[in-house]
């Protein structure tokens, strides 16, 4: 059975990765279509060899839709959304405006079901730490136990959209060139300073989640309330992935093998050696469809610590709800 697509905010950064993801793993897409604000409809997006012209959204936009992914700003989902599922279509909501809702689930693929997907029409795709956050952490609360959980989320400049990226890439050439930074380079709800700079972003923003709001999906995710978990949220200067340092305390002692054991067989989780650490960061490539983490220290009393790298713009974002779609219509 083949399915019709609607891309929301196809133009995007976010959307127009989905389209590729779409197409990548080959999708059974019956018919695509791409909406997006005023300002974007003279852009299309590629598709299967074809140019799909990208639509001014409006209420009509969900006739027929079975899928509809929402990669746009949270204000549009809330306008949009009811009228997308009351005109039947399964929503995967990539814009953070159903965080807030207790009743719609996060999901991380590896870690749910198609019964239970089947039995929704509306999910959220959490923010990017808690997918990787997760990832790490289910395997280990199943087969060890967790008591707390300390997150350093090292986050990439992608994460505040195309802007982002532009704003890094001229600050970087100017710093390196020995010139002041310009106003236009400053990004809303970010640090001045992104080039040759780590600074705190717990407060979060428009386009990326905060502490307190990775901490609250994490929980969701995991189903668990007992963990105790802290997050700090770093914006670092790199354009693309995001790192991920875990401090965790398990339940017993800390057994190497059986950590590496779990770790391994965990889907979505591609374990590095010992002799790999120094290429974690550039072990994030297109053919994954998984995070990248090792183990960086083993303590007494049930304390590990791991690092971890994402694909931010893929595993954390467009390829994670595509493959939400593919577990909805699996049979």
């Amino acid at each position: 059975m083949d399915y019709n697509i609607v891309v929301i905010g196809a133009s995007g950064q976010v959307g127009s990765q989905v389209v590729k993801e779409l197409e990548t793993r080959t999708f059974p897409v019956k018919q695509l279509l791409a909406f997006a604000s005023k300002n974007s409809i003279a852009e299309s997006v590629e598709f299967q060899g074809e140019d799909i012209a990208v639509q001014t959204l409006d209420s009509s936009a969900f006739a027929g839709a079975d899928i509809v992914f929402f990669c746009t700003p949270a204000h549009v989902t809330k306008e949009y959304l009811s009228i997308a599922t009351q005109a039947g279509a399964f929503c995967i909501d990539l814009s953070r405006e159903s965080l807030a809702e207790s009743a719609v689930p996060c999901i991380v693929p590896e870690l749910s079901s198609t019964a239970l997907l089947k039995s929704l029409n509306t999910v959220a795709n959490p923010p990017v730490a808690a997918i990787q956050a997760a990832l790490v952490l289910a395997p280990l609360q199943l087969e060890l136990g967790l008591k707390r959980v300390s997150l350093t989320v090292l986050q990439s400049a992608s994460a505040l959209g195309k802007k982002g990226v532009e704003a890094l890439r001229k600050q970087s050439g100017a710093l390196l060139n020995g010139r002041p930074l310009e106003n236009d380079t400053v990004v809303a709800d970010a640090p001045s300073q992104l080039a040759l700079n780590l600074a705190p972003a717990n407060a979060g923003g428009d386009s990326y989640s905060s502490a307190d709001e990775i901490h609250t999906t994490l929980l969701r995710v995991l189903e668990n309330t007992d963990i105790e978990v802290q997050v700090e949220v770093v914006q670092a200067p790199v354009f693309y992935a995001n790192g991920l340092s875990l401090t965790c305390q398990l339940d017993g002692e800390v057994d190497e093998a059986l950590i590496f054991s779990a770790l391994q067989r965990q889907q979505g989780v591609e374990m590095l050696r010992s002799a790999q650490y120094d290429t974690c960061g550039t072990n994030v490539a297109p053919q994954y469809d998984a995070i990248t983490a090792c183990v960086t220290q083993m303590g007494q009393k049930g304390h590990l610590n791991l690092w971890s790298v994402i694909d931010n713009l893929r595993k954390g974002s467009a390829l994670n709800a595509v493959q939400i779609a593919e577990l909805y219509i699996a049979e």
